[in-house]
């Protein structure tokens, strides 16, 4: 009998528990739906980035690791080519010269044999200075940045020697600049005026079509660690020219450990100081910190 009746109670509790497990899984059902499709996203993009990087390491790369700055100049001087946005924006002579003069030492200075040469060219940049902690989110995103690359926190309040330290992490970890792509599919470089920060996006995404865009954008990436900034920033040049002539450049690279991935950049010109100023540097197709 008291099975009979154990037998019974079991019957109930299951009849009760059914409506239970089904309103369950409709409230549920949504919500499971939804990280489905996130999941699903998710892997789209995972397989758009393995396909795009493997044509970028499909490019013709020239080495350039302790190669003469005259020589880098000419490679970059290739990729920069002639393009131009809008009607009215050209590039001078001189601030072409002055745009391909920069690009080069930036790339000598991250392939060169000794950390020395980028943290001198740093040190010699009349242009620019040393983050202090009133620059409170570079100052913090540095810090931040040094710290997941170097595995503890920096010492001391020295920016240029934090600089060194973080260098000369690169180049002991392999991701030394080692080549630069030499193709039509290695370099993308755009040139063009805005009126508004928020407009470099808007002009970048109206130049080039679907493919183009995701063929440089659609990876991870993160933003560069600025040990330094422009003394002169781009809201000044705004707030005082009522413009900016912007460079946005994406460069294929490889490093010493093979990796390859999208050398990007932003530069503005400063008329004040007659350079070419970081806006932004970062590394697409790869989830490592850049320096600056």
């Amino acid at each position: 009998m008291m099975r009979r009746i154990t037998r019974v109670q079991t019957a109930i509790a299951v009849l009760l528990l059914v409506p239970i497990v089904y309103l369950v899984i409709a409230l549920a059902g949504p919500s499971l739906r939804a990280h489905q499709r996130e999941r699903q996203k998710h892997a789209a993009i995972e397989k758009q980035v393995k396909e795009t990087q493997s044509l970028w390491k499909s490019e013709n790369f020239i080495p350039i690791s302790d190669r003469d700055p005259e020589d880098i100049a000419a490679i970059i001087d290739r990729a920069v080519g002639s393009e131009v946005l809008g009607r009215n924006d050209v590039l001078t002579k001189h601030q072409r010269a002055k745009f391909v003069e920069t690009l080069s030492e930036q790339a000598a200075g991250r392939a060169s044999a000794s950390p020395e040469v980028y943290l001198t060219m740093a040190k010699d940049d009349r242009a620019t200075r040393w983050i202090e902690p009133t620059d409170e989110a570079d100052w913090h995103r540095t810090r931040m940045f040094y710290e997941r690359e170097l595995g503890h926190e920096p010492t001391g309040t020295d920016p240029s020697q934090w600089l060194k330290e973080f260098v000369t992490n690169e180049f002991d970890t392999g991701h030394r600049l080692a080549a630069i792509a030499d193709g039509s599919g290695g370099a993308r470089i755009l040139v063009f005026r805005v009126r508004a920060v928020e407009q470099i996006g808007l002009e970048a995404s109206r130049a080039m079509n679907e493919a183009e865009f995701q063929y440089w954008f659609a990876n991870n990436g993160y933003p560069s660690a600025n040990f330094r900034v422009a003394r002169r920033s781009i809201d000044e040049v705004i707030s005082e020219e009522g413009s900016a002539l912007i460079a946005l450049v994406n460069l294929l690279v490889r490093t010493d450990d093979d990796t390859v991935y999208n050398w990007h950049s932003i530069w503005y010109w400063d008329s004040v100081n007659e350079a070419w100023q970081v806006f932004v540097m970062a590394r697409k197709g790869w989830s490592a910190s850049m320096f600056n």
